[in-house]
């Protein structure tokens, strides 16, 4: 088939194409961005296609490549989101210290152990971290059921035996 412009009637055929409606309007949508009846559009679309194949630049099983690397990005991103929820929601305990507030409590002289986990304690730095992964925590047991949140009153377990005033 050459590039001319198909004028007579008699050259040309009907061909059914099945496609989902979202994609047909799709396809229109794009014809008159292009200024292009929907037949004209996808005919100009197919020449190319054929053309980039016949070129070397396109190849029929280039969808199922695609498809195949989108599975291995889908699944690498789940794994670099399972673990920044592993870091953002560590188990509690695990995060809490930070070398350099410790660093900053420890300075110069010799503390008792005592000492330094009461300024430890005392710092709002540490006190955040440890408020978040407390909440987190609760949150996480309240999904289970294991214990209730109450606006007002506070937590408290259920447990197995449902509540226990």
């Amino acid at each position: 088939m050459t590039g001319r412009r198909l004028s007579k009637s008699d050259e040309r055929k009907v061909v059914k194409t099945y496609a989902l409606t979202e994609t047909k309007q799709e396809w229109k949508s794009e014809a008159e961005d292009e200024g292009l009846s929907l037949s004209r559009y996808l005919h100009q679309l197919i020449q190319e296609s054929r053309a980039m194949r016949k070129q070397g630049r396109l190849k029929l099983g280039d969808r199922r490549k695609v498809e195949q690397l989108q599975e291995e990005v889908d699944e690498l991103q789940a794994q670099l989101d399972s673990q920044r929820q592993k870091r953002s929601n560590p188990d509690i305990g695990s995060n809490l210290i930070q070398p350099e507030g410790l660093e900053q409590i420890v300075d110069g002289e010799f503390k008792p152990l005592d000492q330094v986990l009461k300024e430890l304690v005392g710092s709002q730095s540490f006190q955040e971290r440890l408020r978040t992964e407390l909440k987190s925590e609760l949150y996480r047991l309240a999904n289970n059921g294991k214990v209730e949140y109450r606006r007002g009153n506070g937590w408290k377990n259920i447990g197995k035996e449902g509540d226990r005033e």
